[in-house]
């Protein structure tokens, strides 16, 4: 590999990195909401993102058949009122932090 084609591969390597280092549990290209796009673009909100999608799965996997389409019906209700958000990112924060803390509840059964 000649010298250019290597620092141009680095460099490929590095932003690669850098986008992806605070990415959201959902797909931040393409057509996303004005909402998802708040919290692909912030790297708190997008970690809240990630560890709430880490719990729900957690809680939802864990759960008895009979128990998952409540919860399951919980997280698109939860969702809509997340959406319902917008871009204000403190009213994100409080929509997380509530559903991280009813999620690791759950989780404690």
């Amino acid at each position: 590999m000649t010298r250019i084609a290597s620092l141009v591969a680095g460099a490929i390597a590095v932003f690669a990195l850098a986008g992806s280092a605070h990415a959201a549990s959902f797909n931040c290209n393409g057509r996303i909401t004005y909402t998802e796009r708040t919290i692909c673009d912030n790297p708190g909100l997008s970690a809240a993102d990630n560890q709430m999608a880490s719990l729900y799965f957690s809680v939802y996997n864990n759960a008895g058949p009979g128990l998952r389409p409540a919860i399951q019906h919980q997280q698109i209700r939860w969702l809509g009122w997340r959406n319902r958000c917008g871009a204000n990112v403190g009213c994100l924060w409080t929509a997380y932090n509530r559903r991280i803390q009813n999620l690791s509840e759950a989780g404690a059964y």
